[in-house]
C-alpha cells in the first residue's frame, strides 16, 4: 500500500480495504487499535501515529487522518517504508502490513 502525501497538506485521508486471507474484509468495527509506524528496519520509528486511526465493518476499513503538519516532521520528500499494526484487546489479536508513505515538497 502506497500513501502520497504533500508536505504541509495531509489531506486526504488514507482509506483502504485491508482484507483477510481468504480476501474477505476484516471487520474492524469494535475492540481493534491501530499503529502506524514510519521509518527503516533495523531502525527506531521515525514517526509513530496511534491516534485518527479509526476500523469499519464495511469498505473502506480503516481510515488514517493525518493531522494538518503531522507528516512536516520529521518526513523529508522521498520514499519512507512503514507498517500498520490493528491489535484486538479483547481476543489478544494482532495484525500488520507493510505500508509506504511518499511524502513530496510542492
Amino acid at each position: 500500500m502506497i500513501f502520497e502525501h504533500t508536505i504541509g497538506s495531509e489531506l486526504p485521508d488514507d482509506a483502504f480495504e485491508w482484507t483477510d486471507a481468504q480476501n474477505d474484509l476484516i471487520d474492524f468495527s469494535t475492540g481493534w487499535t491501530f499503529t502506524v509506524e514510519v521509518g527503516f528496519p533495523n531502525q527506531d520509528a521515525v514517526l509513530t501515529k496511534d491516534e485518527g486511526i479509526t476500523g469499519a465493518a464495511t469498505s473502506p476499513n480503516v481510515t488514517i487522518a493525518w493531522a494538518n503538519g503531522e507528516l512536516d516532521t520529521p518526513l523529508t520528500a522521498g520514499s519512507w517504508p512503514g507498517w500498520i499494526s490493528a491489535t484486538n484487546g479483547g481476543k489478544n489479536r494482532k495484525r500488520s502490513f507493510l505500508l509506504k508513505l511518499n511524502p513530496s515538497v510542492t
